[in-house]
């Protein structure tokens, strides 16, 4: 049972004026403005039509490099829940071989 977020939906309302005045900074922190839209979008914050009226805003150069780096960030967060996984497996396998060596005793 996935909780409900209050907060993204009022947020929500004013998120394309938002994101018009946040566009008008230097260029590095537009960068990360994408790639904090798309990582919102990636997570089902919000959705794809909300986050691209937001991205006008950016020129095409500036949202290729944001996208870019929030896929990079999701790759590297997939990675490493993969990563918690193995090593989980890796906990439980060596949980059972201690239990079978002491069956064995």
């Amino acid at each position: 049972n996935k909780e409900r977020d209050n907060y993204a939906p009022r947020f929500e309302i004013n998120l394309h004026t938002t994101a018009q005045n946040l566009f008008k900074c230097s260029r590095g922190d537009q960068v990360k403005i994408c790639r904090t839209f798309k990582l919102w979008e990636l997570n089902s914050v919000f959705s794809y039509h909300t986050i691209q009226k937001c991205l006008v805003h950016a020129s095409p150069d500036i949202r290729k490099e944001g996208v870019g780096l929030a896929e990079d960030s999701i790759a590297k967060m997939r990675q490493l829940s993969s990563d918690d996984d193995l090593a989980k497996q890796q906990k439980q396998l060596e949980e059972q071989k201690r239990r079978l060596a002491k069956q064995e005793e």
